[in-house]
């Protein structure tokens, strides 16, 4: 492994981590698992330092299975390392041959447990609500309503006067817009009850979708933190670059030079001929638009033109500040709004039904040692089985084999 590659994975491993990612890498590192040679490791060496966990070994301990033979030999070259939340979530682990691939490599495979996402927006759901109205489709108690009131249009009419079919179109029309409307008021209702319930309503009648409300809006504010820093980056690259030829053209005394350049550090216009001016355009460009799709806010949203000038920058760096600052105002908020619900939760189970803070005060103990989990390796196979009573049966029919075998 190359230092490029090596600092090229710590990157995006950082940059995850600072975006509260999930990691999952995986691929033939061509690197035999039982290599005694440290230089010939390098890339599984790496991934180990950086936390991260190697499945196969997590889960089949010293019998982790080769998954790629040649001849008489035979080695485990290919790895799927993980992080530790989804560690937690793999309930099935397969080494698989590939019969209609020409290869001498085996196939990796996990089966991951996706945990419940509770997703709120009030807006958002206002929103959506709004568009309802643009199309309002009657759904089969709509239509049975239509059926019943043209049915009883007909009815009213004289039996000796011949209907003509204007006439049915015309009862089915009014029958039809009737309940369009009755509809729209629903939606309209429905819309301002939503407008009308605030954060704290929300908040108390369901603190899980309030906190997760409060951690989607901290993610924002940290990928605009993120990127902030990215454009900030970018710019100083090409200011020093300005600068360096400043001093080569413009003076001796580098420090002059550098007093000089920064009262007038304006970065020229992009000049599309020239490659390299293209290129910083179209780099600028694409950073400036990742950023304004996390701004909500239109008068906060940056124009990749004016970032030229040294009081746009200036104003810009400051807004990242107040960003930074938010985002860790906001984390501390969250810690602490998720302090109080655990509060009031055991407050309402002490009031309400001591047992029940007896009962999970018990579980606690008992979980020191875990046996929600069982391992089972069937023809190569791991499985993770988390069902109790298929966990009772697994463990009571393989005491009895075990008995049997040794005529206890």
């Amino acid at each position: 492994m190359t230092n490029k590659i090596k600092r090229k994975i710590i990157d995006w491993i950082e940059e995850a981590e600072r975006l509260q990612q999930k990691l999952i890498i995986l691929g033939n590192f061509n690197e035999a698992d039982k290599a005694t040679n440290k230089t010939n490791r390098l890339n599984t060496k790496c991934l180990h330092n950086l936390n991260l966990n190697d499945i196969s070994s997590c889960l089949a301990g010293n019998e982790v299975l080769d998954t790629w033979t040649n001849g008489f030999n035979s080695s485990r070259i290919n790895y799927i390392f993980t992080s530790d939340n989804i560690l937690s979530n793999i309930i099935r682990h397969e080494v698989k041959k590939l019969e209609n691939i020409q290869t001498d490599h085996k196939a990796l495979t996990i089966t991951i447990k996706l945990a419940e996402v509770l997703d709120f927006d009030k807006n958002s759901m206002i929103k959506d609500i709004k568009k309802q109205k643009t199309w309002i489709k009657p759904d089969l108690k709509d239509w049975e309503t239509i059926a019943a009131t043209v049915e009883e249009q007909i009815l009213k009419v004289d039996p000796h006067i011949t209907i003509n079919w204007n006439t049915v179109v015309e009862i089915y029309q009014n029958a039809y817009q009737e309940v369009i409307k009755i509809k729209k008021a629903t939606i309209e209702e429905e819309i301002k009850a939503m407008a009308d319930r605030s954060d704290k309503e929300i908040r108390n009648n369901n603190p899980q979708i309030y906190i997760q409300n409060m951690i989607a809006e901290r993610d924002r504010l940290l990928y605009l933190e993120y990127m902030g820093h990215r454009i900030e980056k970018f710019i100083n690259k090409l200011l020093d670059k300005l600068y360096n030829k400043h001093c080569r053209e413009m003076a001796k005394n580098f420090q002059i030079a550098k007093r000089m350049y920064n009262a007038i550090s304006i970065l020229p216009h992009w000049n599309e001929e020239n490659m390299t001016d293209k290129r910083n355009k179209l780099k600028i460009e694409s950073l400036v638009k990742l950023y304004n799709n996390k701004e909500f806010i239109e008068d906060k949203k940056l124009d990749y033109d004016k970032l030229r000038e040294l009081t746009y920058r200036k104003s810009f760096k400051e807004n990242i500040k107040k960003i930074e600052h938010l985002s860790n105002e906001m984390t501390k908020d969250i810690i602490n709004t998720n302090i109080d619900i655990n509060i009031r939760t055991r407050e309402t189970y002490l009031e309400n039904d001591i047992g029940k803070m007896i009962d999970r005060i018990l579980e606690r103990k008992r979980e020191k040692i875990d046996m929600s989990n069982l391992f089972i390796k069937e023809n190569g196979i791991f499985t993770i089985e988390t069902d109790k009573e298929k966990i009772k049966e697994r463990v009571h029919n393989h005491y009895k084999a075990w008995t049997r075998k040794r005529n206890v």
